[in-house]
């Protein structure tokens, strides 16, 4: 962040998985969130999730700004809900 910050660049985009996720929501770095969810039941080992150990100091919030859902023309495959999320702080 503070390369970023030196170099004057507005945003940083992460591509990632549950851990970078909880690194950014750790540090209060987030402030935009881009979730795609495709609608399939999963079962078997456990999944890494963003909540484990202790829970978050303070809340989360998340402002629904945009909302696609993708229906795919092969109904073998399920449709995708893409969704683009503000986040706050809840005090």
């Amino acid at each position: 962040m503070a390369a970023r910050a030196e170099r004057e660049l507005g945003y940083a985009y992460a591509i990632s998985g549950p851990e970078v996720l909880r690194t950014l929501v750790a540090a209060e770095r987030l402030n935009r969130l881009y979730l795609t969810r495709v609608f399939r039941l999963l079962g078997g080992d456990p999944i890494a999730t963003l909540r484990r150990d202790d829970a978050l100091q303070l809340p989360i919030g998340f402002r629904l700004r945009e909302a696609y859902l993708d229906q795919v023309s092969d109904v073998s495959e399920p449709p995708q809900l893409m969704q683009v999320f503000d986040v706050s702080r809840v005090v």
